[in-house]
């Protein structure tokens, strides 16, 4: 049979981005079978088959010849162009055979398709010379950002293998495609914690970049800190040589994805299609990423693995002719009940573009190994309330999400998904993601984390102190303090694009000028929000190391101290609004060393609420706050030596703001106008505050809860989530 060609696109639906189909929204509720070689997935499909999934999300296949986990058929040996072949019945390995199978059983079937960016190992082992080189002189299994002829072949064998997939009788039913740079946009060695590439075709890329350089430098920041003499904001001035170095693999990483939708464009033709990328992990400033996975120590210097990558200034990649939809996992640090579920992607700077934003569930199960696990669900009770929580927050940030099974092979337990009483889960999930598009999706003013995601360049390449400041920030603090929060870019706030929040937290806003000083004065410093100001605001402004930018801007005397020690803030003053429902001592802050040390000077017109326990000889404010202006210029200016602050003390910072706050139970709440979740692991009696008198419903049960009330009692069978309609 004919079919006419078939358009996919991303719009605005009731206020969020959304697929369309030739025009119309299209409810997109996935699966991805695991890809593994010995695959027995097809059993999995069926699985979601019959718990209502009809869209899925699929590798494009894996070449057997190559034995290789992150190649593709299309691209077999050094230079040879293949096609997949149908596998015996056994298998369930190879792309057509996938889509056969599926559309026999779901005639309505869509797909979206993705596959890996990375050569053959026979062209790896053909052309070392193209492969990345750590610092130690070795060669990593990686091609080289600035590998020109890698860029050749791989343009050559995506063209091959997006023409073999549209010349296909079910191409009509492909509304995708998304790329994985090799290692998900992170280079393999900014995993493992290393800096630089010493390969040829990056020495001589960075001498046409940078011809005031004679090579790529040397990792002198590992050997000083090794020392003990390093401290993790060196003088700009002597740091020129590594910023050009991250400029140039930015520029490089940045070509990469504009090679990708440049040839998708070009061999797909007038057909409209989703492109996309696994990448831009902007949301995991400061992830230590290997040792997590692998359980080992982390070295003594881990890099910042997007800066080293080259995967920083989202905003170019956004910005891209074609890009319209980005993908990536949950953050797997805290996958566990109790914690929020929150994208490792930048998930809100891309729905408020109008991007559609795709989140992998992946989270484990009691139906894996735990080796195969990270924080997995332990029981049927955990499953049912972890995928519910899953579900409540792409309603609530107006995201997709999508399960994925990374197993799928012959194993003791192997299958995430390989359970009655989690398919059963998903069975009553999936109608309720269907209803949930044409909620009316309305952000509530709360709370927002603003990150700048190139701040690395003025730091020493480290993870550590972001590590603490933006993600163990998020994880342990706003995931708990009884309101919604979101995460966008510094260039969200600088373009105006997101809603005016009412608590605005900078955890990373280390350089500062003129330009900026006049977005926060603008759209940030006024209408009566409250500001906390990260342990290293302003203590640059590209030239040198000062306290003169963190004075102006926090409108408080600071002092920037020369030593490099820990940090920690006990608050020993209660007498401030902010501070003045809490109880009992309160202390906070890590253990790891960083600086140099801004710290508050005291002085009359500021409130000192706690105190710093740093190095020897220094003894000043830890915790203080000042407030500003007056009318609509009045707002209040918080400023901490230590990172991460706690939920409780972060939950009366937003009250102050007028934030509001639904529970004082450190429970998770997801929320936009008109719908709410509450996700808790402590049973009991809950009494959640809603903004106004609104109706309200049960959003899985549709029975309706009160035609008019501001509290929802609850008592809670703790591991627990539920969900609610407001006024709709």
């Amino acid at each position: 049979m004919n079919h006419p060609i078939h358009h996919y696109t991303v719009k605005t639906h009731k206020g969020r981005p959304l697929l369309f189909e030739n025009g119309k929204p299209r409810p997109l509720i996935m699966y991805c079978p695991g890809n593994a070689f010995g695959n027995v997935s097809r059993e999995d499909v069926d699985r979601f088959l019959s718990a209502g999934v009809t869209d899925f999300y699929l590798w494009v296949g894996r070449d057997e010849t190559e034995k290789d986990g992150f190649t593709t058929p299309f691209w077999q040996q050094v230079n040879q162009l293949g096609e997949p072949r149908m596998v015996s019945p056994e298998r369930f390995i190879s792309l057509p055979e996938k889509i056969e199978y599926i559309i026999q059983r779901a005639p309505d079937a869509r797909f979206l398709l993705r596959y890996y960016a990375h050569a053959p190992k026979s062209w790896k082992a053909a052309h070392p010379e193209e492969m990345a080189v750590n610092e130690e002189g070795t060669h990593l299994n990686e091609t080289s950002l600035a590998s020109l002829r890698y860029e050749e072949d791989h343009r050559r064998a995506l063209r091959h293998m997006l023409a073999w997939i549209e010349s296909q009788s079910w191409a009509w039913r492909v509304f995708g495609y998304i790329t994985l740079h090799e290692f998900e946009g992170t280079t393999l060695y900014s995993c493992e914690g290393g800096c630089y590439d010493y390969s040829e075709p990056m020495r001589r890329a960075f001498r046409e970049f940078a011809p005031q350089w004679e090579d790529i430098p040397t990792n002198r920041f590992l050997r000083e800190r090794i020392e003990g003499g390093a401290m993790n904001w060196p003088e700009p001035g002597t740091t020129r040589i590594e910023r050009d170095y991250c400029e140039l693999v930015r520029r490089l990483f940045l070509r990469r994805c504009q090679i990708f939708l440049e040839t998708a464009r070009e061999t797909v033709g007038s057909r409209m299609v989703l492109l996309g990328m696994d990448a831009l992990k902007q949301g995991m400033q400061g992830w230590i990423c290997s040792p997590f996975f692998e359980g080992k120590r982390p070295r003594v210097h881990h890099s910042h693995m997007l800066a080293a990558s080259g995967s920083i200034a989202a905003e170019e990649v956004f910005s891209l002719p074609g890009f319209n939809v980005l993908n990536t996992p949950y953050d797997y640090i805290y996958r566990h009940m109790g914690g929020s579920p929150e994208p490792e992607g930048i998930v809100d700077s891309c729905t408020v573009r109008g991007t559609l934003f795709l989140v992998e569930n992946d989270c484990r199960s009691f139906a894996a190994h735990e080796r195969e696990s990270y924080g997995y669900y332990r029981d049927a009770a955990e499953v049912q309330a972890g995928m519910w929580r899953e579900a409540a927050a792409a309603i609530a940030r107006g995201y997709q999400t999508y399960w994925m099974d990374v197993t799928s092979f012959p194993s003791p337990r192997g299958g995430y998904f390989r359970d009655p009483a989690i398919v059963e889960t998903i069975r009553s999930i999936v109608p309720v993601m269907r209803r949930s598009l044409e909620w009316e999706h309305i952000e509530t003013p709360s709370v927002a984390m603003i990150i700048d995601d190139r701040a690395a360049l003025w730091e020493d390449l480290s993870a550590d102190f972001q590590n603490l400041s933006v993600m163990w920030q998020r994880l342990t603090g706003l995931a708990h303090i009884g309101a919604p929060y979101r995460i966008y870019l510094w260039e969200d706030l600088a373009a105006g694009r997101i809603p005016d929040h009412r608590f605005f937290i900078f955890p990373n806003l280390f350089y500062m000028d003129e330009t900026r000083e006049a977005v926060l004065r603008e759209r940030v410093c006024r209408n009566g929000h409250v500001v906390l100001w990260g342990p290293s605001t302003g203590i640059t402004d590209g030239k040198s190391l000062s306290d003169e930018w963190a004075t102006r801007i926090t409108g408080m005397p600071m002092t920037l101290l020369h030593e490099n020690w820990s940090r920690q803030v006990v608050l020993t003053r209660f007498d401030h609004p902010i501070t003045h429902r809490l109880h009992g001592a309160i202390s906070y802050g890590d253990s790891m060393p960083y600086g140099p040390i801004l710290v508050p000077e005291r002085d009359p017109s500021v409130s000192e609420q706690g105190i710093a326990l740093t190095t020897r000889g220094i003894n000043r404010p830890g915790l203080v706050i000042k407030e500003l202006g007056k009318g609509d210029g009045r707002w209040t200016s918080i400023f901490s030596v230590a990172a991460p602050l706690p939920a409780n003390l972060l939950r009366e910072m937003a009250r102050h703001a007028g934030a509001h706050i639904y529970s004082e139970e450190n429970d998770v709440i997801l929320a936009s106008r008109n719908f709410l979740a509450v996700h808790s692991v402590r049973g009991g009696r809950r009494t959640i505050r809603l903004p106004q008198l609104s109706s309200v419903r049960d959003a899985v049960t549709g029975k309706e809860i009160s035609p008019s009330t501001d509290v929802i009692n609850l008592d809670i069978q703790p591991p627990q989530t539920r969900l609610f309609l407001l006024n709709l």
